[in-house]
């Protein structure tokens, strides 16, 4: 069995995903930290987002500050956020973005990002 919860650990929303058999001992536990960071450059604000080893996601960076860079701040921001949950989510279930087809990830996607958060799959 599978659970993945959303925890909050200084002012910063982390996941931790568990591997344990059905009674319950666990396997394996694993914590995701993945940081946005939104500092302001000569007056435009950026939008960075770093992996679980602290290296920027560049598609990200320039997705969010060059594509969207006359996009306004709240649109930037949403979707800041929202790339955040996905390459998360895509760490957590341990697959690429250019992997990621019309199939069981996509459910459990959507169900990860719509939900509380607090899942449990069966694998």
């Amino acid at each position: 069995m599978i659970t993945i919860k959303e925890l909050k650990a200084n002012n910063l929303s982390v996941f931790m995903r568990t591997y344990a058999t059905t009674n319950n001992i666990v396997l394996e536990e694993r914590t995701f930290y993945y940081r946005l960071y939104k500092p302001k450059i000569e007056g435009f604000a950026s939008f960075i987002l770093y992996d679980d080893n602290m290296c920027v996601i560049s598609t990200v960076y320039d997705y969010l500050n060059i594509e969207l860079a006359t996009s306004s701040y709240n649109t930037r921001d949403q979707y800041a956020h929202a790339l955040r949950l996905l390459y998360c989510f895509l760490d957590i279930i341990n697959t690429k973005l250019v992997n990621m087809k019309k199939s069981f990830n996509q459910v459990r996607f959507w169900a990860f990002f719509s939900s509380s958060l607090k899942m449990i799959w069966i694998s």
